[in-house]
């Protein structure tokens, strides 16, 4: 990760913050997301979006507890929404890591490491900007099938922007992964649909830049390796005529 990608997160994760004192929770995250967007297509060179929103998410996540200034249901929905999304994402980057060292390693084989790397980043980036995608639809699906309110959506957007919170019980959340049992502190007030769903949005939004950024690199690689082979076999093309062109001179 590079100093440029750290800086980006955590001035996202200080935007946030600092908006969370005036603002409802979702729009103080999507100004911390929008801060730390800006930072990274301001700046030039290879970009992580995908790492930086992640680190945003949990840097987020790891400031809130801390946050008194900011209201609560910041410190109930959306923290936990941020340590699931953000946990995702992480795994995700992960994933992506591995696969490009064996994929480098690969490469390295045929003398094409870097177009290799490249083609990867591409190709993992898309597939795990469909896979937050799909786990914030399934999610949301989960959700509305167990609220008592069951309202997701524009509406319920609306309300939470206000500052009307739809929550649905925490054991509907967990009871997929364990038993039930009473909770307090973190989740005692429920969790809001709409913050789970929006903080979700926000870090596929981050790795759909990634996608865009990987599969930008690729595609200028792929069309700078045409160019080089063309010009190769038309250097080569060049030769072969040349060459028979002399044979030709020397027989007569």
């Amino acid at each position: 990760m590079s100093g440029t990608d750290l800086f980006a997160a955590l001035l996202g994760v200080v935007a946030a913050l600092a908006a969370g004192a005036v603002v409802p929770p979702v729009v103080a995250v999507a100004v911390g997301a929008a801060a730390t967007t800006v930072v990274l297509l301001w700046v030039d060179g290879p970009k992580r979006y995908a790492t930086a929103g992640t680190v945003f998410a949990l840097g987020l996540a790891a400031a809130l507890p801390f946050a008194t200034f900011v209201a609560d249901p910041f410190r109930h929905s959306v923290l936990f929404a941020l340590l699931f999304f953000g946990g995702l994402g992480l795994g995700v980057v992960a994933l992506k890591r591995l696969g490009r060292a064996l994929a480098v390693r690969a490469g390295r084989r045929v003398s094409r490491g870097r177009y290799v790397a490249e083609l990867w980043d591409a190709l993992s980036s898309v597939g795990g900007a469909v896979l937050l995608a799909w786990s914030v639809f399934t999610s949301k699906k989960e959700l509305a099938k167990n609220a008592a309110n069951g309202v997701v959506g524009g509406t319920a957007f609306t309300l939470n922007v206000v500052g009307l919170e739809l929550v649905v019980p925490a054991s509907v959340v967990l009871a997929p992964v364990g038993p039930e049992f009473p909770l307090r502190g973190l989740l005692v007030d429920g969790l809001s649909t709409t913050a789970f769903v929006f903080v979700g949005s926000v870090v596929v939004w981050f790795h759909l830049l990634a996608s865009w950024h990987a599969t930008h690199r690729a595609a200028r690689s792929t069309g700078a390796a045409s160019r080089a082979a063309a010009e190769g076999a038309a250097e080569r093309v060049g030769d072969a005529a040349g060459s028979a062109r002399d044979r030709l001179g020397d027989g007569k």
